[in-house]
């Protein structure tokens, strides 16, 4: 708007301008603390209006009925008036206003009826197979080449008298052995001569008769039965002998052989091994592999405990203890010994297990150095 009064504007200044006789340019020049002012023609209006301070304004300006399509600029160091460039009148991007409420999903419209299938059409008959074409005739093979004529070998020259027989030289030094001429060509086989008539087969003989079974000898007679010894007096009954520490009929018995490794312990052991070296295992839970598990409901009747000493001697107490779902029980016994052997045993503690409980062994000793061969058996009755 502004712009489209400027315009206004100047064309009413260059016309007084256009007005004189075309000479020089004409200047204004305003008494001291006065402006210059532009009137529209037969009013007081102010059309442009050149300030004391050099202020340019467009009084008329807001009241131009017809608003013009083009922005003008004036320039930064000069004040030339002209088009505005392109970008000069875009700012900087204000920031994004806050996205607004989503707006109410509309009603899903009602699904249409579909369509009625059309009937399908009749398959065409299916066309006749075109016969094939004749094959075409092989070629003639071409006939070989003439093999050219050998030529004639020439005459052999008279042998000349023999001259008298040298001295014999020095033996020259063994000259390269010449290349191996080239195979010859294989000559075609012969013919093979037609397979001979097969001769008749002989008639095969009759077999001849089987020869008489010859008869069984006769058995010998028996000889004469013994008569039976008196039976002698039976002896008196010995008296019963102590059970073994948790044997018995119908006892499931543990058997389990390792190594310690030269460490105090504790370690866990299941009851049924031959695992050669002890494996280390110092924690006992569901995860590590160092339980039994019991097959059938019985009583813990015997712990049987037998050690070895076998490298390194030293005084050492090794004790084992039974556990039984990964809780230790009473049933344990300890072996002390400085090299050589021991054993200990314990039928006094007695533990009642279940089908499905488990069972492991805790080993655990006073020495380091000592390595002890271990063997356990835990008998359940």
């Amino acid at each position: 708007m502004v712009k489209s009064v400027l315009s206004v504007a100047v064309a009413a200044s260059l016309s007084l301008v256009v007005s004189r006789a075309q000479a020089d340019d004409v200047t204004v020049t305003p008494p001291a603390g006065g402006g210059f002012v532009v009137v529209k023609p037969g009013t007081n209006a102010a059309a442009l209006q050149v300030g004391a301070d050099g202020n340019v304004a467009l009084p008329a300006a807001p009241s131009v009925a017809l608003p013009q399509d083009s922005p003008l600029c004036f320039g930064s160091t000069d004040g030339m008036l002209g088009p505005c460039d392109n970008g000069v009148l875009i700012g900087a991007t204000g920031p994004a206003g806050p996205t607004g409420p989503t707006g109410a999903t509309g009603a899903t419209g009602a699904t249409g009826d579909a369509g009625a299938i059309g009937v399908a059409g009749a398959t065409g008959a299916t066309g006749a197979t075109g016969a094939a074409g004749a094959t075409g005739a092989t070629g003639a093979t071409g006939a070989m080449g003439v093999t050219g004529a050998t030529g004639v070998t020439g005459a052999m020259g008279p042998t000349g008298p023999s001259g008298p027989t040298g001295s014999v030289g020095p033996t020259g030094a063994a000259g390269d052995a010449g290349a191996i001429g080239p195979t010859g060509v294989a000559g075609a086989d012969g013919a093979m001569g037609p397979t001979g008539a097969t001769g008749t087969t002989g008639m095969t003989g009759a077999t001849g008769p089987t020869g008489a079974v010859g008869s069984t000898g006769p058995a010998g007679a028996t000889g004469v039965t013994g008569p039976t010894g008196a039976t002698g007096a039976t002896g008196a009954t010995g008296p019963t002998g102590a059970t073994g520490a948790g044997m018995g009929l119908n006892a499931v018995t543990f058997v389990s052989r390792f190594v310690n490794t030269g460490t105090t312990g504790p370690f866990y052991q299941p009851p049924v091994s031959t695992t050669g070296l002890q494996a280390g295992q110092t924690a006992l839970d569901p995860s590590h592999p160092n339980f039994s598990v019991v097959p059938a409901a019985c009583t813990l009747k015997a712990l049987n405990v037998g050690v070895n000493n076998y490298f390194a001697a030293g005084p050492n107490t090794i004790t084992i203890t039974v556990y039984k779902n990964f809780a230790a029980t009473a049933l344990a016994c300890s072996v002390t010994l400085n090299g050589g052997a021991g054993s200990c045993s314990n039928s006094t503690n007695t533990i009642a297990v279940a089908a499905g409980d488990t069972l492991s062994l805790q080993y655990a000793e006073t020495s380091l150095d000592p390595y002890e061969m271990v063997t356990t058996t835990l008998v359940c009755q």
